[in-house]
């Protein structure tokens, strides 16, 4: 009986050593050992900025269009389609400050806004303006090129 007693005690204690558990960290492969998570963090948004940017600068299509020539290109805002929360706005101004530094683009203005021309529009009819120092109408570069796209 004492045997069967001490088989059975020695049988529990080597099955609960083997439940034992460790603890195990899983982390980001640049090895700097910050744990993996489902979240988007900042480095995930730099490191697919720089992808999409290096990837749209050396496609050979680009290449041949920018081919000594500095063509407009017009970036859209980048639209998430996915469920989570990503400020798709600062990725599409780092794509575009990205492609700014490679300087192989030149970039349509968009900081006048349709209320912003109303109004210029409005004061020169009003005679508001000076029509010697008025920017004439047609002046501004039109876009050659279009970017858009939409995170998943």
């Amino acid at each position: 009986m004492k045997l069967q007693y001490i088989a059975a005690l020695s049988l529990l204690a080597l099955t609960g050593a083997g439940c034992a558990t460790r603890s195990v960290m899983v982390t980001e492969p640049d090895g700097i050992g910050r744990p993996l998570t489902s979240k988007i963090e900042a480095q995930d948004i730099r490191a697919t900025v720089e992808k999409m940017a290096e990837s749209l600068i050396s496609d050979p299509g680009v290449l041949e269009a920018t081919n000594g020539a500095r063509p407009v290109l017009d970036i859209e805002p980048m639209q998430n389609r996915s469920q989570m929360i990503v400020d798709m706005r600062a990725i599409t101004d780092s794509i575009r400050m990205r492609l700014i530094r490679s300087r192989l683009f030149r970039f349509v203005d968009r900081s006048t806004s349709g209320a912003d021309i109303t109004i210029m529009d409005e004061q020169a009819q009003l005679g508001l303006t000076d029509p010697r120092k008025a920017v004439r109408g047609g002046k501004q570069s039109a876009a050659q090129m279009y970017l858009t796209g939409a995170g998943r």
